[in-house]
């Protein structure tokens, strides 16, 4: 397991943004941009509350990868980047 981790940065732009970088317990990681503070702080406490569901869905996305390439190799498809 990894350490939930964030840092709130204060960007300049036309405006000002917040770059919000969030890791998750499983280091699931995320970077985005708010237009306030308090925003940013929401969306870090909401990222780390949706882990487990966003780690289920992972691990479901995880397996049927494997079983297609299960499937493809059982029909001798050979993977190809062309």
């Amino acid at each position: 397991m990894n350490k939930k981790d964030y840092k709130i940065t204060e960007v300049f732009a036309n405006q000002v943004y917040f770059k919000t970088e969030v890791t998750d317990q499983y280091g699931n990681f995320t970077c985005v941009y708010m237009r306030t503070r308090e925003a940013a702080s929401h969306f870090v406490l909401d990222w780390w509350e949706k882990a487990d569901e966003r780690e289920q869905q992972n691990k479901v996305h995880e397996k049927a990868i494997r079983e297609m390439i299960l499937i493809d190799e059982m029909m001798n498809v050979k993977p190809s980047l062309d």
